[in-house]
């Protein structure tokens, strides 16, 4: 994604899916993204983001963890300039 920013390349969409958090991976799909465009993130530390290990959830996101019935659903973020 570097080479890509170096580039000067943009995108309507991006799907960012890595093996455990997606968030090292998130300001550059933001600086690579249209305006208006969409990004779509996959994290498979299911654990961590649904409440089994909130601590954790709070040290790698910065946020709380989602420990309802809801918390495999998807959320979205309205990103504004």
């Amino acid at each position: 994604m570097n080479d890509l920013l170096k580039a000067q390349k943009c995108f309507d969409f991006i799907d960012l899916d890595p093996y455990g958090s997606g968030i090292p991976f998130m300001d550059s799909a933001l600086n690579l993204i249209y305006d208006g465009g969409l990004i779509g993130v996959t994290f498979t530390d299911l654990a961590v983001l649904c409440g089994k290990r909130s601590p954790v959830c709070f040290y790698k996101y910065g946020s709380l963890s989602n420990n309802k019935p809801s918390c495999h659903e998807v959320y979205y973020v309205n990103r504004t300039h």
